[in-house]
């Protein structure tokens, strides 16, 4: 979304990456988040977040969304990650260290 900012020297454009709703998952800070609240503050949208990643479930952050770098929505109808495949050999090395770490 652009949008016209006046300042001291006239019209500036400037870009703003399009809010994300209540219930859209979102890639910010290199993790997958879900959106659980959106609401204004002054001039700030706020944005506030729960984590989906194994590593950090349930952590949750507020943060300005227009404010991040590279925010993207994820298309809830884009299933293409679950199709990349686990190489025979970084799978054989999961085994081996699951193996290791039961011993």
């Amino acid at each position: 979304m652009m949008r016209l900012v006046l300042n001291g020297d006239g019209l500036t454009e400037h870009l703003y990456p399009k809010s994300p709703q209540v219930g859209s998952f979102v890639t910010v800070r290199g993790k997958t988040w879900i959106v659980e609240r959106s609401e204004q503050k002054g001039s700030v949208h706020a944005l506030s977040l729960i984590s989906c990643e194994d590593d950090s479930q349930g952590e949750a952050i507020e943060l300005a969304y227009a404010a991040e770098l590279a925010p993207e929505i994820l298309d809830p109808n884009d299933w293409s990650p679950l199709l990349t495949r686990t190489s025979p050999t970084s799978a054989r090395s999961a085994v081996k260290r699951t193996a290791l770490s039961s011993k």
